[in-house]
């Protein structure tokens, strides 16, 4: 069974991940190593 917690992170992920995705710009996020962890759909696009 999954705790509230972590319920509750999962929503704000899905927000957040969704409010990236809809940004115009492109967005790309990176560790502090630069490991590329999060890119936007719009980014992705870029490449095509």
């Amino acid at each position: 069974m999954v705790s509230k917690e972590v319920s509750v992170l999962q929503e704000k992920v899905s927000l957040y991940e969704a409010v990236l995705n809809n940004i115009l710009s492109g967005v790309i996020i990176t560790d502090p190593d630069g490991s590329v962890i999060f890119f936007s759909e719009t980014y992705a696009g870029f490449w095509e």
